[in-house]
């Protein structure tokens, strides 16, 4: 009887498991110089941010109380990027000058020194109206995994949150205005909430129903067709949606010297 040897289908074998384990550690290496690169965008697109600040406001030491102490330079701004239409603050970590252009796309690559930055830059819409004058104002923001331009705002899901932050300040060469937050929602792009062009008061006063059925929950602030609201946006995890967290103007300070607090 001839006794067949299965040593070569056992080499055969230890060879394959040699070469998938290769395979999976070179695909883990690859995997972490992706991840390092990425890293490195985030600190890079922070970096040019951390700088404007250094550079154009008087920040406090203490960067998370909007105190009095804080102030835009408008001129270096300016002179940076004369596509600046404010700055924006709000906890618990927006801190970013706000940008506006022809189209919508410009700044979500481009930081606001308009070379690439992968936070790009918090933005007008660009059918708004440059001195927040319209009945609403979009201001966009990505939604960064670190945190970073609008990427905390998802705290603001929680209507505890919005009651112990219940404000949200934008300042520009005239002063600063203060926007207390009355709704939230999450919603898909380009639908009613995202509406600008309201010709009448019976358009506004549509709109505000509409939103007031779309909100994830409203707090017990007033709007009326009076009003102007700014209405923050950023992305989700799910495709077209949204998530907006709407505040309306309640207060102006007309000076240069302007900071506010909750």
């Amino acid at each position: 009887m001839k006794i067949i040897s299965n040593k070569g289908g056992k080499e055969l074998k230890l060879s394959f498991r040699k070469v998938l384990g290769v395979a999976f550690i070179i695909a883990a290496l690859i995997c972490i110089y992706f991840a390092f690169l990425q890293q490195e965008k985030y600190i890079q697109g922070n970096a040019e941010y951390k700088k404007i600040k250094q550079t154009a406001t008087d920040t406090p030491s203490d960067d998370s109380k909007h105190t009095q102490d804080f102030q835009v330079d408008w001129n270096t701004l300016k002179t940076q990027n004369p596509d600046i239409v404010g700055w924006i603050r709000m906890d618990p970590s927006v801190n970013y000058p706000i940008v506006q252009t022809k189209n919508n796309s410009y700044y979500l690559k481009h930081g606001f020194g308009k070379s690439y930055n992968i936070n790009g830059c918090i933005f007008m819409h660009a059918d708004n109206k440059s001195d927040w004058s319209d009945p609403n104002t979009i201001v966009y923001g990505h939604n960064m995994i670190n945190g970073s331009m609008f990427g905390n705002n998802k705290l603001y899901k929680s209507k505890s949150y919005t009651e112990a932050h219940p404000y949200f300040y934008v300042y520009t060469p005239s002063g600063k205005m203060t926007y207390t937050i009355f709704d939230v929602m999450t919603v898909n792009d380009a639908t009613v909430p995202y509406t600008i062009d309201m010709q009448t008061k019976e358009d506004f006063q549509s709109y505000l129903d509409t939103i007031k059925k779309l909100s994830t929950y409203q707090m017990n602030v007033p709007v009326t067709t009076d009003d102007h609201i700014v209405t923050l946006s950023t992305c989700t995890n799910h495709g077209r949606q949204r998530f907006l967290i709407q505040g309306v103007l309640t207060n102006i300070e007309n000076n240069n010297r302007v900071g506010g607090g909750d």
